[in-house]
């Protein structure tokens, strides 16, 4: 029997006031997303960088100002959970664990995403329309999510951490990238380390801005890929085919684009392994 992966499960997607507040004119795209998981999907993506410009103050609230870029506590496993699951002692449905391990991991491009959008960390607007773009479509993913775990799982408990985990080092391993090993706190903690890694650079002012948040993103999108990847496999549910399939489809695409930005900006155009 595979063994699926590790959770970090959040039954709801928390989102700073602010950002709330910035992004209240995507909400059309949010509702269209949330009904239609294909092309509408596709749409938000476009739509969220038309509707948030760069520079906007969708994150007035800076998320380094809080525990030093420490994000707020989700509803995340603690990674400390032992493998196993359901009241019979099966191992949850892989529909499950995948949905934890995606909401948990969309939380972490989201959060990193709000301090990119900070008005004038981001030397160029495109880095600031990619964060925009990123808490829209991917909140509303996270909300799509959470509302087929609520409708084919309801009462379900969070993953167990080890299993969310293992679906994301099978997808970073996929991708040839490099698995988060010896991350005591999973998944959660590897979202507060790439936020504060951020954060200490906006500190430092060593490195440039841009540079990190392409760094950082590329190696959690290739995993984001990886995850969906392995569902078009391995789905119960067909409505999260077409999913699966956006996200492969819209980060490939960012994936380009953060490369060309990452060559023509600073001269290399390849991040290195492992973020």
């Amino acid at each position: 029997m595979p063994v699926f992966p590790p959770p970090v499960v959040t039954r709801r997607a928390r989102r700073r006031a602010p950002v709330l507040a910035a992004l209240v004119a995507l909400l059309g795209v949010v509702l269209v997303l949330a009904a239609s998981p294909v092309g509408a999907l596709g749409v938000g993506i476009d739509a969220a960088r038309q509707a948030t410009p760069a520079g906007s103050p969708a994150a007035a609230d800076d998320p380094c100002s809080t525990a030093f870029g420490t994000p707020a506590a989700h509803d995340h496993g603690t990674g400390e959970a032992a493998a196993p699951t359901s009241a019979t002692g099966d191992p949850p449905p892989f529909d499950l664990v995948f949905i934890d391990a995606m909401v948990a991991h969309h939380e972490g491009a989201i959060a990193m995403a709000e301090v990119a959008l900070v008005p004038g960390r981001a030397a160029h607007p495109e880095v600031a329309d990619l964060a925009a773009s990123v808490i829209a479509s991917q909140g509303a993913e996270v909300t799509q999510l959470l509302g087929w775990r609520d409708a084919w799982y309801p009462g379900a408990p969070p993953t167990p951490a080890p299993l969310t985990q293992a679906l994301m080092d099978e997808a970073t391993a996929l991708t040839g990238g490099m698995a988060d090993a010896g991350m005591g706190g999973g998944m959660a903690m590897a979202a507060s380390d790439d936020v504060q890694v951020l954060c200490q650079v906006v500190a430092s002012g060593e490195t440039p801005f841009d540079l990190a948040f392409i760094d950082r993103m590329v190696p959690h999108h290739q995993t984001a890929i990886g995850m969906a990847e392995i569902a078009v496999d391995r789905v119960e549910h067909a409505e999260l085919l077409p999913l699966a399939l956006t996200i492969v489809t819209a980060q490939t695409a960012e994936l380009a684009e953060m490369a060309a930005w990452r060559d023509a900006w600073f001269g290399v155009s390849a991040t290195p392994v492992g973020g």
